[in-house]
């Protein structure tokens, strides 16, 4: 943990080895009756040059949704990768205030079960974003702007996700 900030959201525990997160229950109102759930995210200490090439891998286990933010601005401007039990997918996407939770692209895959612990990798470069599950080509995504401008961190949505290994890698020096 001590390439971590201070968590931004939610509550962060390091217990038995692994860095769990979990989601405020703090619902918002998000427009006329619709309430969404709270996120957690813990942003690592690190600044790269908006050219740099950054690599993030982590195994990981969730019930519902856990994985990377990246690109991050704010609260209500990011761009994420998650890893849902919850839909039997995997999400690449981005979240904004006027369009809420947005997703670019995601795969299915009816075998995620919330007690493996799972391998999730995203390579960001320029404005590319390449996911892997499992050291395997997932998916991929290209943006109109640089992905690399933000901050980089660790998410988990609509419950807990729990961080076993974690690696950061960048050719920043």
């Amino acid at each position: 943990t001590d390439l971590l900030e201070t968590p931004l959201s939610g509550t962060w525990n390091l217990a038995d080895g692994r860095y769990t997160g979990a989601a405020e229950n703090d619902f918002r109102h998000h427009g006329q009756g619709c309430r969404i759930r709270g996120t957690a995210v813990d942003l690592f200490n690190l600044d790269v040059i908006p050219t740099s090439f950054v690599q993030i891998s982590a195994t990981l286990a969730t019930a519902s949704q856990g994985g990377f933010v990246f690109d991050y601005k704010g609260p209500e401007d990011f761009k994420f990768v998650t890893l849902s039990v919850e839909t039997k997918e995997l999400l690449l996407g981005h979240h904004t205030v006027k369009a809420g939770w947005v997703i670019d692209a995601a795969l299915t895959n009816p075998s995620l079960d919330s007690t493996t612990d799972y391998t999730l990798g995203v390579t960001l470069r320029g404005t590319t974003v390449s996911v892997t599950l499992n050291d395997q080509a997932a998916l991929s995504y290209a943006y109109n702007a640089l992905v690399t401008d933000g901050g980089f961190g660790l998410l988990a949505r609509n419950g807990r996700a729990s961080f076993d290994t974690v690696t950061l890698k960048t050719d920043d020096p």
